[in-house]
């Protein structure tokens, strides 16, 4: 190679080599910008995974029932990454568990400043205003939700029932048809609107509203239940009894006491005593110490004429519920019929001074004295029935009649 040709090659390789090197000193400054924005990237994408994870875990021990650990999750979950709109919302909802609604407060309306447009934060919200008696916040917070998603049922039901609880049903019904359509078919406004009709005393709507509920939702046994009570109230006896009998026949429901004694009293006025008996005494047999069973069950004997189901009614009366006036006044009935008049006369007057609302003993007593012909002591007993319920117009007419003439 000539002198002047090396030198050339010499030349060129510096320039390559120079080149090299610019190139090689421009990347390294381009790979450290983009190292570190991509490192602060990678440690933004790991606090979101630790913060969702976090999250995770205490919906989980929310869910199980142990509050307090949920707490410390979710904490750990905000701290990750500032927290979203449901981060706070479950906080929210964990401290109101723990009894700390105010601070639950706090939370939703962080969620609220977060995502002002979020619904579940102002139904949250109202739930924990509710529990802190706050019911004109509470309302306004739930017809906020309801605004804010209108296809979600629950927003307005939560608004009417609040309004229910305040007795306004004509503003709990407003509510519920100022929602869309789809909301307003749905089977809880449905019960809802059923709820309003039977407290406006109108079981004939309300069973409407039931029927249409429960045909949406035929697994539902919370609407059954209503069902059934609104077929009773608008005398759909019958009807009732079937509604009942196929709830009672489901394993979850076959405890309900409520309901079989509600299904007694159907099978009682279809003329079906025996049946009806038999169901109540499955109740007593299991050492049902319920006053209630036992009443009807006195009820059902002297229905069936049942002697010895009539004492053995009565007797448990006194025994379970002595305080009651009930058992005192089945005992003196049954001793009437016996012939027992003058024990029957001293249950009675134990009756009478343990009733205070209902003027049954005080009736019975003036009725029995003046099969007797002691016209005195029924008028006085008429009298203490008038006196416990003054609109009685048959007590208060029997009491004027033989205090006008008690030597007849």
């Amino acid at each position: 190679m000539t002198p002047n040709r090396r030198h050339t090659a010499r030349a060129l390789a510096c320039i390559a080599g120079g080149t090299l090197l610019l190139s090689l000193a421009g990347c390294a400054a381009g790979h450290g910008k983009f190292t570190t924005e991509g490192k602060e990237q990678a440690e933004q994408n790991q606090a979101r995974m630790k913060a969702a994870s976090r999250y995770d875990l205490a919906m989980q021990e929310f869910v199980s029932g142990d509050p307090k650990r949920a707490l410390s999750s979710i904490d750990q979950s905000i701290a990750s990454h500032n927290g979203t709109p449901g981060a706070h919302i479950l906080r929210g909802r964990i401290l109101g568990e723990l009894g700390r609604a105010e601070d639950g407060i706090a939370s939703f309306q962080t969620a609220i400043k977060i995502d002002p447009a979020n619904p579940e934060s102002y139904y949250y919200l109202g739930m924990a205003q509710e529990r802190l008696a706050k019911p004109d916040e509470a309302l306004a917070s739930y017809q906020q939700a309801a605004t804010l998603d209108r296809a979600n049922a629950q927003y307005p039901i939560a608004a009417a029932e609040l309004l229910i609880e305040r007795r306004q049903l004509d503003q709990a019904r407003a509510v519920i048809e100022a929602a869309s359509p789809e909301v307003r078919r749905s089977p809880g406004c449905l019960q809802t609107l059923g709820h309003i009709e039977m407290m406006q005393g109108r079981p004939d709507t309300a069973l409407t509203y039931f029927r249409d509920a429960a045909t949406l939702s035929p697994q539902d046994t919370s609407l059954l239940d209503d069902l059934a009570r609104a077929q009773v109230a608008a005398g759909h006896i019958a009807d009732a009894e079937r509604t009942l009998a196929r709830l009672l026949a489901l394993p979850k429901m076959q405890n309900r006491r409520d309901l079989t004694m509600l299904r007694a009293r159907c099978l009682s006025e279809m003329d079906r005593p025996v049946e009806a008996r038999d169901i109540l005494r499955k109740l007593a047999d299991t050492g049902d110490a319920d006053p209630a069973v036992w009443k009807r069950l006195f009820e059902l004997g002297r229905q069936l004429g049942d002697i010895r189901l009539q004492r053995q009614a009565a007797s448990t009366l006194v025994a379970i519920a002595p305080e009651l006036p009930d058992g005192y006044l089945a005992l003196a009935l049954c001793q009437k019929d016996m012939g027992e008049i003058d024990p029957a006369i001293v249950n009675l007057e134990k009756a009478i001074a343990r009733s205070t609302t209902d003027p049954t003993p005080a009736k019975t007593l003036g009725l029995l004295r003046a099969q007797l012909g002691d016209r005195a002591g029924a008028a006085k007993a008429f009298r203490k029935a008038a006196q416990i319920d003054p609109t009685d117009t048959r007590a208060v007419t029997l009491a004027e009649q033989f205090e006008h003439d008690p030597g007849r």
